[in-house]
């Protein structure tokens, strides 16, 4: 029963391991567009 549960909050935690890698590489490509060429795609 251990086993199912530990796989679960493996799971879990890959899952928002996942959400946060997602989110930390847009927040970052995001600031390297506006850092670079903010004012370009700003026009």
């Amino acid at each position: 029963m251990s086993v199912v549960i530990a796989a679960l909050i493996l799971r879990q935690t890959i899952t928002v391991m996942a959400v946060l890698g997602i989110i930390v590489v847009s927040f970052a490509g995001a600031l390297l567009v506006w850092s670079s060429g903010g004012d370009a795609v700003n026009g």
